[in-house]
């Protein structure tokens, strides 16, 4: 079994410790509307072909879409969600990953998909990130 740094700590300490993988039917995050706009080329275009066009280019330079297709150095392919609605969403938090800004579920190397399984502990979690709480 290999095993990954995490949060910049010793692999080896790891050893041993079994790994599980759990798949949820439904988690919940709140998303900031601010990450919800609209395509930045819509400007650009004048019909839908046109925007398949755009978006093809855009993708070729997307982080997200070319770990998503074929996995990256620091991320292979397998480890992303596939086939599940909003799979861009979690993607987008492992993929752009904050060098400057290890935390405590994750390295600078790889980003962290924070979620909960009822609504009200994204809000309390939100409001104590937030000072409110």
């Amino acid at each position: 079994m290999s095993t990954r740094s995490v949060a910049g700590s010793d692999p080896s300490l790891l050893e041993g410790v079994p790994i599980v993988r759990e798949a949820f039917p439904r988690t919940v995050r709140l998303v900031s509307t601010a990450r919800l706009r609209d395509p930045v080329l819509l400007g650009l275009i004048d019909d839908a072909d046109e925007m398949d066009d755009l978006a093809e280019i855009e993708g070729a330079t997307s982080a997200r879409l070319i770990t998503e297709e074929r996995g990256s150095e620091e991320l292979p392919a397998g480890e992303l969600v596939h086939g599940v609605p909003h799979a861009r969403f979690i993607n987008a938090s492992f993929v752009y990953a904050k060098p400057r800004e290890p935390n405590r579920f994750n390295g600078g190397d790889r980003g962290a998909w924070y979620a909960a399984l009822a609504v009200e502990t994204c809000i309390a979690r939100f409001l104590e990130r937030r000072g409110s709480a």
